[in-house]
């Protein structure tokens, strides 16, 4: 369905609240016509959305994503119909960031999503949380 994106290495978030600036910094290496940023970049570029835990706040994933310099297109999804459908048509492009609240980490997190079976279930993505290319679930 999408490109497959996995010569591309997987990178490891640095500490448990970096995972949005890691994925952006994969995603600015996928993306040929956008700069290629460090996470330590992005970290700096958006420091005035984070918290105190240095976690970038619900509403600051959204502002970081919206701004122009990324060229992206930015939507608030939570029916599974409708994430599926939007999700494929954004692979058709390239990788797409996503963010969503991840039980196994205890909270929101961030990967980048990049293939996905085109009658099936599953998805993979870029997970920072680890440093690997995953296959998962869409739900």
């Amino acid at each position: 369905m999408g490109k497959s994106y996995k010569h591309i290495k997987a990178m490891q978030q640095p500490d448990t609240t970096s995972c949005w600036s890691t994925t952006m910094s994969w995603w600015t290496h996928t993306i040929p016509f956008i700069k290629d940023y460090s996470e330590l970049d992005i970290l700096d570029m958006y420091n005035n959305l984070t918290g105190s835990d240095g976690g970038l706040h619900m509403w600051g994933f959204e502002m970081m994503l919206k701004d122009p310099a990324w060229g992206m297109t930015v939507k608030t999804l939570s029916d599974m119909t409708t994430i599926s459908t939007k999700v494929k048509e954004g692979l058709k492009i390239g990788p797409v960031v996503c963010g969503y609240w991840d039980p196994s980490v205890g909270g929101r997190h961030a990967v980048a999503l990049y293939d996905a079976d085109k009658n099936g279930p599953n998805i993979w993505a870029m997970d920072p949380n680890g440093g690997k290319h995953v296959q998962r679930s869409m739900s």
